[in-house]
């Protein structure tokens, strides 16, 4: 458990671990302020396999910012209760990580605040090649600029997000959806799932906004099955 407040000025900041890789965190807590550049977790920054841990504090940074890992870990059974991402100015700021990267994301759960400017996401900021199963997201999700979503902000590569649910309210100046709010390039061969998810939470956005998905851009296929939002939504 770490009860201190951390405060740096660089890269690979964690609550319980900074910047290593293959670390496994299981059973941990974190009531401390982090606050770094990038790369920012609430129980580690970088690369863990992190399963039944709980964060608290409010967590800091410019990108790739999240209430349990900044990038790139594989998350299981864990819950974020802390105000992530304020003041940041760059992309991927989530409720349980900033940015995914080849990651394995099941059975978490966001309660906290999430906000920054762009890529700003209730469960993930960033989806890069990453699985998503059994995730809520119940608190408010706000995007200074686009790309605001109640479980993934922005959607990239391969991904699928299946059996996931948002009540949380979700807005941003552009691209605003209640699961992800922009979907982007798939690769040729790979395609974008989002399959048996939910959204009863409100959306707000200037232009692209949807109860599901804010905006689908660039090139390849992204498929929506068995989803579905609150009629009163219908804008």
């Amino acid at each position: 458990i770490n009860r201190v407040n951390i405060k740096a000025t660089g890269n690979n900041i964690g609550g319980l671990i900074g910047g290593n890789y293959n670390i496994s965190i299981t059973n941990c807590k974190n009531y401390g302020n982090i606050e770094g550049r990038d790369i920012v977790g609430g129980i580690v920054a970088n690369w863990g396999t992190i399963t039944n841990c709980q964060n608290y504090g409010k967590i800091k940074g410019m990108q790739r910012v999240g209430g349990i890992s900044g990038r790139a870990s594989a998350i299981t059974n864990c819950q974020n209760y802390g105000k992530i991402g304020e003041e940041a100015t760059g992309t991927g700021i989530g409720g349980i990580i900033g940015e995914t990267s080849t990651s394995n994301i099941n059975y978490c759960i966001n309660k906290g605040t999430i906000e920054g400017s762009s890529h700003i996401g209730g469960i993930a900021g960033n989806l890069n090649q990453s699985y998503l199963f059994n995730c809520i997201n119940l608190e408010e999700i706000k995007a200074e600029q686009e790309s605001a979503g109640g479980i993934g902000g922005y959607g990239a590569d391969v991904h699928y997000l299946i059996n996931c649910y948002n009540s949380g309210r979700v807005s941003g100046n552009a691209s605003a959806g209640g699961i992800v709010g922009l979907l982007q390039f798939i690769e040729n061969g790979f395609e974008g799932k989002i399959i048996n998810c939910y959204n009863t939470g409100e959306i707000q956005a200037k232009t692209y906004a949807g109860g599901i998905v804010g905006l689908k851009g660039g090139y390849g296929t992204h498929y929506i099955e068995n989803c579905y939002w609150k009629e009163e939504l219908n804008l």
